[in-house]
């Protein structure tokens, strides 16, 4: 189910001003996000004390396991068009390979 289907709004961080702390929007298919670096090259500054960090990313498979070749579970098959060339282990390993 896509989150516009969940809540009025497409802004989980947002939440984070109704408990008094910051909150931010990020690309969860970046593998740099969860390691800090993507955090160090924001062009805002990055807020101090405690902050809702949404990683945006995409359910590739449903809930319950699926076989191959039987669907994608409760993903709709035509958002794999567009979410494939987002895979974040692809482009980690493009960017390690640009890297070397």
């Amino acid at each position: 189910m896509h989150i516009s289907e969940r809540r009025a709004k497409d802004n989980i961080y947002k939440s984070a001003e109704a408990h008094g702390i910051s909150g931010l929007s990020l690309d969860g298919n970046d593998v740099g996000v969860f390691t800090g670096q993507r955090l160090l090259q924001l062009s805002e500054p990055v807020p101090e004390g405690p902050t809702l960090l949404e990683c945006r990313t995409y359910r590739w498979r449903g809930h319950v396991r699926t076989f191959h070749g039987h669907g994608l579970g409760v993903q709709r098959k035509d958002e794999m068009t567009d979410w494939l060339p987002k895979d974040p282990l692809a482009r980690a390993k493009s960017q390690l390979l640009e890297k070397d």
